[in-house]
């Protein structure tokens, strides 16, 4: 069967080869921040069709959105409407195709990408195109960014005539002061553009050549945080292997307690590494010790890792909040307290209780009251509070 390459994988199996072969052992994703994703592209798509007459592409657009239990927020959105103000920004007299599968076969082997946004000129010789970006880890920006070549490769190739495109990356939670542009950018014109395909097909190549090439160094193993594969990969687990050493008495004489820069950024590049996978370790444990009898699992090493039920997080009954105002003014709290909690925020909540009653926050003692107590029960009615599990280990 012919290799085929998305775009949406291209930096991370260029940089590591083998890449391509371990994320295919492993199912896409589904998580709340995927189903974010979806409805974001969705809402910004179904936005441009009915207000703007954007044609839909090949990729379709559903009536309704694949997003589970997800509910937009005004972070979502947010995310649309920055988006959308950029590329009605940009777009004055274009014509507009949201959600376009793009292919191309180079005989040994094919490249597809899906824009979210693609516009043309009146003339059919310019192009700009958008990859939305909703989540919050920011992305290489566009001029460094293979993905956006791909993209660029395609539109070259599917729309003759094509003599500039210019690829945007829009993601809107990046905080620029932090060093992450909300918006960036990258334009290939004129031979450049026959150059970039010829370069895109050599690197491609190269990984068919070469496919059991495995890399978690290269950029200090920037990729391994998007790859599925990341906790399951030889290499990466034998970087975390690497970390365990045994003490001589030369390496505690060597210490010295001043952290140089060099060692700093040792351990900046590896919380780039680790840090993605690692956060994924919790939920993936529970849905494991979820299946396991009396869900728990004894290990090798004697521990005993198990759930063990744990209160979720509070949160206000829809259409309640202003009933538990009410219920607060009538405390007789102080202004400057009312002002302090008027967003009725649990913890401010309890603080202002705590001061006026003259009770701890929160105490073990069952026969004396405390604020989350007091909070529970004259407040309770307005608030949910859904039971969880956490783990633990005996």
């Amino acid at each position: 069967m012919k290799p085929s390459f998305r775009c949406s994988e291209l930096d991370r199996v260029l940089t590591c080869h083998a890449s391509k072969r371990l994320a295919a052992l492993f199912p896409n994703a589904s998580g709340a921040a995927a189903h974010e994703g979806n409805w974001c592209h969705w809402k910004a798509a179904r936005t441009l069709v009915d207000e703007q007459d954007a044609h839909v592409g090949d990729g379709g657009l559903p009536d309704t959105p694949e997003v589970g239990d997800f509910k937009p927020n005004g972070f979502s959105e947010f995310v649309v409407d920055f988006f959308l103000s950029d590329v009605l920004y940009e777009t004055p007299g274009m014509g507009i195709i949201v959600e376009d599968e793009l292919e191309s076969d180079f005989g040994d082997f094919i490249l597809t990408g899906h824009s979210d946004v693609l516009a043309f000129n009146a003339e059919g010789t310019e192009a700009i195109g958008w990859d939305l970006k909703a989540g919050s880890i920011p992305v290489d920006a566009a001029d460094q960014n293979n993905q956006m070549l791909g993209y660029i490769v395609l539109v070259f190739l599917n729309y003759p005539g094509v003599q500039k495109i210019t690829w945007k990356v829009c993601q809107p939670k990046n905080n620029p002061d932090d060093g992450f542009d909300r918006i960036t950018e990258v334009t290939i014109e004129g031979d450049d553009l026959r150059t970039m395909v010829d370069y895109l097909a050599e690197q491609l190549r190269a990984v068919i050549k070469n496919p059991n090439f495995i890399n978690s160094e290269d950029n200090y193993g920037h990729q391994c945080k998007y790859c599925p594969a990341a906790l399951k990969c030889p290499a990466f687990k034998q970087d975390v292997a690497d970390m365990k050493t045994t003490l001589t008495e030369e390496a505690i004489a060597a210490i010295d307690p001043n952290l140089s820069v060099e060692e700093l950024m040792f351990y900046k590049d590896a919380e780039t590494k680790f840090r993605t996978p690692f956060s994924k370790v919790g939920d993936a444990l529970k849905e494991k010790l979820a299946a396991e009898p009396g869900e728990e699992s004894t290990l090798p090493d004697g521990r005993t890792v198990f759930l063990k039920p744990r209160k979720g997080n509070r949160k206000w009954i829809e259409g309640e909040k202003g009933h538990a105002l009410t219920a607060f003014d009538g405390q007789g709290f102080d202004a400057d307290t009312r002002a302090k909690v008027i967003d009725l925020n649990f913890g401010a909540l309890e603080r202002a209780i705590a001061k006026q009653r003259d009770v701890p926050m929160k105490t073990k003692k069952e026969d004396k009251d405390d604020a989350r107590k007091i909070l529970d029960r004259e407040f309770g009615q307005f608030f949910e509070q859904p039971e969880g599990q956490t783990i633990a280990i005996r």
